[in-house]
Parts: C-alpha cells; sequence; structure tokens
C-alpha cells in the first residue's frame, strides 16, 4: 500500500514547531491548533491524537523520538541490554523534576516509572494500550487478573536513579514503546493528591518536561474560547531561547481565517488551488512522500525468517541515493542478535545465520503490485539486488 502525502506549511515556524520550539525571543508565545479536546492528559490511559501532541510537550519519557524520527534518550544518561536480550537497566538523569507550575516540586526517580506502569496494567485503570507492552514480564497476566501481586511486573527500581525492565522475550521496537506515551512516568504523590481527577484538568497535571499546563479552557457549546496555554517549566533544565509560552487552539472554526489573521503561527493545507495560492505570500515546506512494503506470502515457503531476512538483508540502497533510503521495516520485529537489535546490527548475517539456505532455489515464483502506480521500475532495482546477490528470480505482475 503507498502512503502520499503533500502539504504546505510556514518553514519558520516548523522548525520552532517540531526542533523544541527554538526563538530568539524568549517571551515569544507560540500559537498553533489541536484537534479536538482530549478527554484526559493522563498518558497511560489516553489513545487520542489531540491528547499525545499536548502530553508530548508535558512529559518525557526514557527515549524520546527525535525531529528526524530515530529514538534517542530521554530521562536517561546511560543503558545497558543483557546478553539476552530480557534484561534493560537504565541510569537516569538526576536533577529533573515534577512541577505543576504552583506548589508541587518533586524529583523524577525510577520509582515514578515503576508506579507508571503498575497502573498501565492495572485492570481498573483500563488503558487501551496495555496490550502493546504486554512484552514486559508477567504484564498480560496482571493486566488481565491473573496475577494479583503488582511486584511481579517486570520493573524495579534498583535505587533512586537505576531502572531495571525484564522482558518476556527480546524486542528490537522496545525504545520506540518506551518514547510513547504509555510509558511516561507519573509521580505517586503528585497522582494520590488528585483525588481521582489526574490529568482531567489544568491543575491536575505535572511536567517533567519542557512545559507544563497553566490553562484549559474548554466549552462544548463555544467555538470561541476552546485552548489550552503551556508555559515553560523553568525548573528544569530547558533551551532558555524557546517561546515562554505555547497556546493552542482547539478546532479552530476556520484554520485559514485563524492563520490569515495572525491567531495561528502555523497552518497545513492539501488543496492544489489553496497551496498554489498559499505560494505566492508566504514562505513554505511541501513534502511528498510514499512508503511502500513487500509483503511475503508465509503459508509457503518464506515461513522460514532465514529466507525473508536473506532477501530484506540484500535490499540496500546507497545512503547517498536521494530516492531511496533504507527501511528495514520488512524484517520481522523477532530478529534480535545479541543485544543489539537487527537495526542496530552491523555485522555480517552470515555469522549469525550461518550459510544461508539457498533462497535461490525457490525462483519461479510471482511478485503481485497494484498497476498503474509507476512502480514497476522501482521494484526492477529490487529484483536485480535479489538476482545479483541471492541467486533469486521472480516475476511481476501488475494487477
Amino acid at each position: 500500500m503507498k502512503l502520499k502525502y503533500r502539504f504546505i506549511i510556514i518553514s519558520i515556524i516548523i522548525l520552532l514547531f517540531f526542533s523544541g520550539c527554538r526563538n530568539t525571543n524568549s517571551d515569544y508565545a507560540f500559537k498553533c491548533s489541536v484537534e479536538g479536546n482530549p478527554k484526559t492528559l493522563d498518558p497511560q490511559c489516553t489513545a487520542s491524537d489531540s491528547s499525545v501532541q499536548i502530553i508530548n510537550f508535558v512529559f518525557q519519557g526514557l527515549f524520546t523520538s527525535g525531529e528526524d524520527g530515530k529514538i534517542t534518550e530521554g530521562m536517561i544518561d546511560s543503558y545497558t541490554i543483557s546478553d539476552d536480550g530480557l534484561v534493560w537497566t537504565f541510569n537516569l538523569k538526576s536533577g529533573i523534576f515534577w512541577s505543576d507550575g504552583k506548589d508541587f516540586s518533586s524529583e523524577c526517580i525510577a520509582d515514578d516509572y515503576v508506579f507508571a506502569f503498575q497502573r498501565l496494567f492495572r485492570p481498573e485503570t483500563k488503558s487501551k494500550r496495555a496490550g502493546e507492552y504486554y512484552i514486559i514480564k508477567n504484564a498480560e497476566a496482571i493486566n488481565k487478573g491473573q496475577i494479583k501481586d503488582l511486584n511481579q511486573l517486570g520493573i524495579r527500581s534498583i535505587d533512586r536513579y537505576t531502572l531495571e525492565i525484564t522482558l518476556e522475550k527480546p524486542c528490537s521496537d522496545f525504545k520506540a514503546l518506551l518514547s510513547l506515551p504509555p510509558a511516561m512516568p507519573c509521580s505517586k504523590e503528585y497522582f494520590e493528591s488528585t483525588l481521582g481527577r489526574y490529568g482531567l484538568a489544568a491543575d491536575c497535571v505535572a511536567s517533567n518536561n519542557g512545559y507544563y499546563v497553566h490553562t484549559w479552557s474548554y466549552d462544548e457549546w463555544s467555538d470561541e474560547n476552546n485552548y489550552f496555554i503551556l508555559r515553560r517549566n523553568k525548573v528544569n533544565p530547558y533551551n532558555e531561547q524557546s517561546p515562554y509560552s505555547i497556546n493552542l487552539f482547539i478546532d479552530p472554526v476556520d484554520e485559514r481565517k485563524y492563520f490569515d489573521d495572525g491567531t495561528l503561527n502555523i497552518y497545513k493545507g492539501s488543496d492544489p488551488d489553496e497551496v498554489s495560492e498559499l505560494k505566492r505570500t508566504v514562505n513554505y515546506s511541501e513534502y511528498e512522500t510514499s512508503v511502500w512494503g513487500i509483503i511475503f506470502n508465509l503459508k509457503g515457503e518464506f515461513s522460514s525468517q532465514v529466507y525473508r531476512v536473506e532477501l530484506a538483508d540484500a535490499v540496500h540502497f546507497s545512503s547517498s541515493s536521494e530516492q531511496y533510503k533504507d527501511f528495514y521495516g520488512i524484517i520481522p520485529y523477532s530478529v534480535y542478535i545479541g543485544d543489539k537489535s537487527y537495526r542496530e546490527y552491523s555485522g555480517d548475517l552470515t555469522d549469525v545465520y550461518g550459510d544461508y539456505e539457498q533462497v535461490g532455489a525457490l525462483s519461479g515464483m510471482k511478485m503481485i503490485m497494484p498497476d498503474n502506480t509507476g512502480l514497476r521500475g522501482d521494484i526492477g532495482k529490487i529484483m536485480q539486488k535479489w538476482q545479483s546477490e541471492c541467486g533469486f528470480y521472480c516475476s511481476l505482475a501488475e494487477l
């Protein structure tokens, strides 16, 4: 399936928004929109895009997703993984504090992650995303009520700044999971002080990131006064050149109108006529991206992981290519080599799998692709890689 995106956006503002909101004026208020009023800003409970947009300003997990999409360290100085890939040990940063912008202030420590994951898997929390983290030891059994003792969950604090997580089996995408909202920490002290209202109002959200929730105003009967105000969290180390305030307007009736009159600093659109019009009046960036994947039929010979890895490993394009970028989505998630996922492994895979079974013996199969996509040339390059590196030949059919 091809995913194609085309949009126009103010280039200066997009750098502010996705690169830590840097600006030379520390009193600057950045203004944008958010789609819909979040029901909650509780990271362990929410699943809505509008919630996530705000949570990413307010909370920080063990890892974070950078502006280029790469997963980088967040709340940690370093981490290690056991040889079998099951035990992850994290050394947390010190001097990172919780703040609600008012009276609450407490250091964010390893116990806050333990409490957060225990909340995530408690049956009474009813988290819609708990199942994504069943890779953690005993998480599924606890979430389904089969184990009552939360201390049996595969996560514990060794000391104030050291956290240990044990998995059921190796997971090459665990770092990515730890960058998402359900894996954000939660202060037990603050949670209990909200008396069941955690995440439901501005005065019931504590931040361990760059901004705290100053105002959350929403009236379902009004189209004028629905907005969030996020203020810079001064208790944590943060870029002083960032905006002092981020104002997010909830469901503006006419984003283009608000953009034109200066109420919003950022506007996204995809209508060709509108794009053409905006090009004449604003600075903009335009993106068009296509993502394709190859799906193997697992009912036959390609049920063998060795075959899939061999073919996937053969399809690499030069990093200098303007058209192609390496992407490892066709490598099964279960491929884990020592303490590194396949994506991080730089050695020769034959050292791991031994000499590949001869995938070339499977020649004669057929690859099917959608018609009228202009992909034949691109697929041809992949097939040439397979022929030269694996001795594997297949035919191509457009349907």
